[in-house]
């Protein structure tokens, strides 16, 4: 009977969770402390990965003048909130994507250390072909714009340089658990809780580099070395606790957006009062459109004529209950943005609600994007550009980024010069995105070229390509005999004004132009019936 009992109670139908039961398993997990840390699952890895770089944090106004008034203790806080209004804040978006774009990390190198007699030696050709190798295998313009568009987003990014692949990559780690202790010749030190693989469910250390799994097993072994924060970068390996030191040496880089504070604040920062209350501004204009889209019908039921004076009882024309039926009959024929009131008998009177022709949501759009300091003409405008207004501002936002350049030089010459033996390289980013940026520079190397300064790396940086790149392109073109398919075409300033047809004074820069001969460039108001400007 009893066997009978368990059989019945046992029952082959597989019982399903929900997808928040789910998460709270793992949830769960996460708490475990590092009991169950070497069991994975794709769920748990996921997870891990994911809280990397992104953990937004909703704010209010009175949290956000509160971490503010005191961002030295709501690092953490500020950044969620970057990483918050960069998910439901559109323009905000577009500003991180605008300035995190907008360098175009051309490059060009000179040798530090060689005289004129040292560039066709065996030395110096190899160790050329050490930072041409280097430079094939890092694709430092993905990299970088990448890391940037982090920088402006959170301020700091700590990462490991790997090469122990066939690409260079830089492998960001959590910021959570990096702290910065200390600077050096190129930048900030900075230290590692190595907790972070045993608190976090999911995390694999096989995934990171081998020092960092070195380093771990060091420290799970013996943990009593003092803690010193005056170490050299060749021998930063002392601990405290869990807090390992890091170095150059192997690989550790931090960038940071800027250089002149330990204090991690995101670029926007001050920003953040005037984001949060895009929510209600919106409101207030929906608010606003659907007033304004409203229609009220109010109808007047006269009295009866003959009454005499005093006070009458149902002195109305029409009694309430007839009124009633007449307005629900009336109400079932109109759209729902017009209201009706009581019933059109006697006079029927319209209303309408017209408000000013101000656009809230446009007015705030407007001043929050100048208050970024963004060009807020080219991010977001409903009136004609001045064209010399605009090429201002864009030189302005141009400059709140390309002062970055040179920390991130910093770290080229420092993972290329550790490669080479005899000769130094120092390596020169310069430009941005913008086609007037590439123009000006290509203008300028061929201005240089007419008067036999020829700088082929100029020529490289201004088309946008790695500078052996360029050359072996060049090599390429002459070998496959592609000069001799050409066809010679004579210059407008070789010919006679007989055979020219297109004589007149030269077209001007587009630089050069202002805002009537931008409008009539955009129109071609000065091209006549053959074609000719």
């Amino acid at each position: 009977m009893a066997r009978k009992k368990i059989t019945e109670t046992i029952s082959p139908s597989v019982e399903t969770i929900s997808e928040e039961e789910a998460w709270d398993v793992i949830s769960f997990a996460k708490q475990m402390s590092g009991m169950y840390n070497n069991i994975y699952t794709p769920d748990l890895v996921n997870a891990s990965m994911r809280d990397i770089n992104l953990n937004p944090i909703a704010g209010t106004q009175d949290s956000i003048e509160k971490a503010l008034a005191n961002p030295k203790e709501n690092e953490k806080e500020l950044r969620g909130l970057s990483e918050y209004f960069e998910m439901i804040d559109m323009l905000y978006k577009r500003q991180i994507q605008f300035l995190g774009n907008m360098l175009s990390w051309d490059l060009t190198y000179t040798c530090t250390n060689a005289d004129k007699k040292d560039y066709n030696t065996p030395a110096y050709k190899k160790d050329e072909k050490i930072l041409e190798d280097f430079l094939q295998k890092f694709n430092y313009k993905k990299e970088f714009k990448s890391i940037l568009r982090q920088l402006i987003r959170r301020e700091t990014m700590y990462c490991v340089f790997r090469e122990d692949g066939d690409k260079y990559l830089l492998q960001e780690l959590n910021t959570d658990y990096c702290k910065i202790t200390g600077r050096w010749d190129s930048g900030f030190l900075w230290d590692f809780d190595y907790t972070y693989f045993l608190s976090q469910p999911g995390v694999d250390i096989q995934m990171y580099p081998k020092v960092m799994q070195k380093q771990y097993l060091g420290m799970l072994k013996t943990n009593s070395q003092k803690y010193i924060p005056h170490n050299s970068i060749e021998s930063r390996n002392s601990s405290f606790i869990y807090w390992r030191q890091t170095s150059p040496v192997d690989g550790f880089w931090c960038f940071k957006f800027n250089p002149e504070l330990a204090t991690n604040v995101p670029f926007f920062a001050p920003l953040f009062s005037e984001l949060v209350i895009r929510p209600m501004v919106r409101k207030l204009q929906t608010s606003k459109y659907i007033v304004e889209a409203s229609k009220v019908l109010i109808g007047l039921i006269g009295f009866n004529k003959d009454t005499k004076s005093g006070t009458v009882k149902d002195a109305l024309q029409l009694s309430p209950e007839t009124a009633g039926k007449f307005a629900s009959l009336v109400r079932q024929g109109l759209a729902k943005e017009i209201n009706f009131a009581i019933a059109p008998f006697e006079d029927i009177k319209s209303f309408e609600f017209k408000g000013s022709d101000n656009n809230i949501l446009d007015q705030y759009n407007k001043v929050a994007v100048a208050s970024s300091g963004n060009n807020s003409r080219l991010l977001y405008t409903t009136d004609r550009t001045n064209a010399e207004e605009s090429r201002n501002s864009l030189s302005i936002d141009e400059q709140v980024v390309t002062f970055m350049y040179p920390y991130f030089e910093e770290f080229m010459n420092y993972f290329v010069n550790r490669k080479t033996r005899k000769f130094k390289f120092s390596i020169h980013f310069e430009g941005t995105e913008m086609p007037s940026s590439r123009k000006e520079r290509l203008d300028n190397a061929t201005a240089l070229a007419t008067m036999g300064i020829v700088l082929p790396q100029s020529f490289a940086a201004a088309l946008g390509k790695n500078p052996f790149t360029f050359e072996r392109q060049l090599e390429m073109a002459k070998a496959k005999g592609f000069v001799d398919g050409l066809t010679p075409i004579l210059m407008a300033s070789q010919m006679s004004g007989k055979d020219s047809k297109d004589n007149g004074r030269p077209q001007a820069k587009a630089g050069e132009l202002g805002d009537s001969g931008t409008a009539t460039r955009d129109a071609g108001s000065n091209i006549d019936k053959g074609g000719k400007v």
